[in-house]
């Protein structure tokens, strides 16, 4: 497999918007490299736990410095820098791990040593920090989902509608809401990131002070997640836990089933195959009674 050429290098906001324009980027970068959507996934958590760091780490005491970001393919290894002008140099942990399950953070760095190929920290001359990240294009996937070749034509609907809508500072998530006797169902689609994560946790937290606590999130339709999601959902998790509530997560696409592996949240949430089985674990059929958008 050979990869075609991708260059990309640009001083992006130092704020969300750094992440709503590079998504669109990362896709014609992955796509040029003929990576299957597993690995696609791979390289965008990664790139987007590097711009995340320098967004809410390096640039609140410097609001109006920007993200450098830098992608281009070199034979068949993708590589990417993002760098910020942080006072200080990220600090790497002596032992990546996760940590306790039940942190909202802390998850980026290491989710990035799993996912790239080999990655380095150093200091941006300048001042600042730069990551940088280096991706082979001829590992096959752990997943059974990357055994084909992707084209544009063959990119998820909902991921070529999320990208070509995009509009400054636009939260790229949907969740709607149905209703089955004493269970609610939250069907998210899209992005579940920094950008998109006060969202859903928001819409759960309606659910719980109308006294719903039995609920589902089915996620069919997510295409991304990102240690920020994840932090939503654990804080979506203990929100539940404390109403002494139930939490399901349902119908999770390879790619996002991949991440709560590496992350080992897959011995927290409540995991099931598709909407109807987590719904009847709760001794209901799956037939709804009302339903909202």
């Amino acid at each position: 497999m050979t990869a075609r050429m991708f260059s990309y290098e640009e001083e992006l906001p130092g704020n969300l918007d750094a992440l709503t324009v590079v998504y669109p980027v990362i896709d014609r970068w992955t796509l040029a490299a003929k990576l299957g959507s597993v690995a696609r996934h791979r390289v965008t958590v990664a790139l987007s736990e590097a711009i995340t760091n320098a967004i809410i780490h390096a640039h609140p005491v410097c609001p109006d410095a920007t993200v450098y970001v830098h992608l281009w393919t070199e034979e068949n290894t993708l590589h990417a820098e993002v760098g910020d002008r942080g006072e200080q140099t990220w600090t790497v942990p002596a032992t990546m791990d996760f940590g306790r399950w039940e942190q909202t953070g802390g998850r980026g760095l290491p989710l990035i040593r799993h996912l790239a190929h080999d990655f380095a920290i150093e200091r941006r001359a300048g001042g600042g920090t730069l990551l940088r990240m280096t991706f082979p294009v001829d590992v096959p996937a752990i997943s059974a989902a990357d055994d084909q070749e992707q084209s544009e034509s063959n990119i998820p609907k909902n991921i070529r509608r999320c990208h070509s809508d995009i509009r400054k500072g636009e939260e790229v998530m949907d969740c709607r809401l149905e209703s089955h006797a004493d269970v609610d169902v939250l069907h998210v689609a899209g992005r579940l990131d920094l950008v998109s994560s006060n969202t859903l946790k928001d819409s759960v937290r309606q659910r719980l002070q109308q006294k719903r606590t039995r609920l589902v999130l089915e996620m069919r339709g997510l295409d991304f997640i990102n240690s920020s999601g994840l932090g939503a959902l654990v804080s979506i998790f203990k929100d539940v836990r404390l109403v002494n509530g139930r939490l399901i997560l349902a119908e999770l696409a390879p790619y996002v089933q991949e991440i709560f592996e590496i992350t080992q949240l897959t011995n927290v949430f409540e995991i099931c195959k598709t909407e109807s089985d987590a719904i009847q674990s709760f001794g209901l059929q799956t037939q709804p009674v009302a339903a909202t958008v």
